[in-house]
């Protein structure tokens, strides 16, 4: 609904004595429009204030209610001529201009606008709406200090306006006082407790402070208040999963599809969620829902090539990672998995020359690539010297404890107490790493049978959605291979 519908709705429209009309058939063409107007049918609203000004073309209120009525198909020009000729005729009526420079607004005149809502309050100094009006006008431009103030004026002069708590909320929040602005979109949600906007402002708020678990409880709120709230569901799925909740995620994905069984970003979200946790037919189903709806969705293609290289489809995983890749060529992620799958299959040159593209594309995010790629430079005894140079300058961690180890300047057993440290999940984790680098260290250096110890030691963890897993599992088959010979 566009606010100018909300106004009149709240009654901001002064009501046009008897003294201007002609007569009572004009009366009622404007009472048969305004019938029309509220069931929405604007055209037969339009036909009937039209009537209604034929029969006498100085009814300033015809005018200003085809105004409205052309502003709500869109016929923005129309409105404004209408709306302009009803102020003419009755120049003090606030309303007009309020509506007026709504419309103004919505076409960028931005100083036409505000002109015509400062006269409309200086005509009506009780007008809330107004003030309401002028308020989003100046917080759209930035002028959020104003834009505040109006909103006060409003809240004083209608205590039980939700919206004007709910913009003052944002613009409170917008302006850096998150905790002034979330009491207020609290206040408004006690007014009105179905404003959708209200929760996902008070969760992308408590988001902003890093607190993710009270931006699922707002969200939570929400969905308890609004049970098919389809962009609470799918925003709570997301944190969830940000929080490592992937179950909870695909549960929520799976009720905002429910809700709306024809959203793309609800399949690839539940899709790659459904890819993390090992359900990789499952995943693979979302993924072709999501090229189905949207036949060139690049990131459908690269998840979906991703998850049939988990899956050992490496043909299918490659098709549809070279037709991302094509659709975006900018895409690191594309190359990682192409790396991954070159890797895999023993096409070690071809790995080194995508960790390349993988490095080239985003240089600042790139250290397991990296690693990737010395591992293998080091296997085809290709090692580049200023290697050591960039390990020096990644920030302190246990990434650049594996990459202190691949150069030399750690030994496994100091690699293998930095992999001891965290709680357990990231200590088997890290496990998982640092057997696969000591195994492929020891293969690097002809130790075979202690390379094999590691690369068993790795896939014992378990950690199967982890490259080094998949690495590891690849270099025991050419191990078992190469012994068959």
């Amino acid at each position: 609904m566009r606010i100018w519908t909300i106004i009149f709705w709240l009654g901001a429209l002064a009501i046009f004595s008897e003294s201007q009309l002609s007569g009572q058939t004009v009366r009622e063409f404007v009472d048969s429009g305004m019938k029309r107007y509220a069931a929405h049918d604007y055209d037969g609203a339009i036909v009937d204030f039209s009537r209604a000004i034929e029969l006498d073309p100085k009814d300033a209120e015809a005018h200003q209610r085809r105004g409205l009525a052309k502003a709500e198909k869109g016929d923005l020009d129309g409105a404004i001529a209408d709306l302009s000729r009803s102020a003419e005729l009755a120049p003090n009526n606030s309303s007009t201009l309020l509506a007026r420079s709504i419309i103004k607004g919505q076409k960028g005149d931005i100083n036409g606008a505000l002109a015509d809502v400062t006269r409309a309050i200086e005509l009506n100094p009780k007008s809330a709406a107004a003030y309401l009006s002028r308020g989003a006008t100046k917080g759209a431009e930035g002028d959020l200090d104003s834009a505040i103030t109006d909103f006060t004026s409003a809240i004083e002069l209608d205590p039980r306006s939700a919206l004007a708590c709910f913009m003052r909320g944002m613009a409170k929040i917008k302006k850096g006082d998150s905790d002034g602005g979330m009491a207020d979109l609290n206040q408004g949600l006690k007014l009105d407790p179905t404003n959708t906007e209200a929760y996902l402002q008070l969760a992308a708020a408590r988001e902003h402070k890093g607190d993710l678990p009270g931006a699922i409880n707002e969200l939570t709120r929400g969905v308890a208040a609004i049970p098919r709230f389809y962009q609470a569901f799918y925003s709570r799925g997301l944190m969830k999963s940000a929080l490592g909740d992937d179950e909870g995620g695909i549960a929520d994905f799976s009720r905002a599809l429910e809700i709306d069984p024809k959203s793309v970003e609800a399949y690839l979200s539940r899709g790659m969620d459904l890819r993390k946790v090992g359900r990789l037919d499952a995943a693979v189903v979302d993924f072709n829902r999501v090229l189905e709806l949207d036949p060139k969705n690049t990131e459908a293609y690269s998840n979906r090539g991703d998850a049939k290289r988990r899956k050992g489809d490496w043909d299918g995983a490659v098709a549809d990672l070279r037709r991302a890749a094509e659709q975006n060529p900018k895409d690191a992620g594309v190359h990682i998995n192409l790396g991954l799958i070159a890797q895999v299959r023993g096409d070690f040159p071809s790995a080194v020359a995508e960790y390349n593209k993988v490095c080239e594309l985003q240089p600042d995010d790139s250290i397991y690539p990296q690693l990737y790629r010395q591992i293998q430079l080091r296997r085809m005894g290709q090692p580049p010297a200023e290697f050591s140079k960039s390990v020096a300058t990644w920030k302190a961690g246990w990434p650049k404890s594996l990459g202190q180890y691949v150069t030399g300047e750690l030994d496994e057993a100091k690699l293998l107490a930095a992999a001891a440290k965290g709680d357990a999940k990231t200590v088997n984790e890290q496990q998982c790493e640092a057997d696969y680098f000591i195994g492929m260290t020891r293969l690097i250096g002809g130790d075979k049978t202690g390379a094999r110890e590691f690369f068993q030691k790795c896939v014992v963890t378990g950690v199967k959605n982890f490259n080094e897993y998949e690495f590891s599992k690849a270099e025991l088959a050419r191990l078992d291979a190469a012994e068959k010979k």
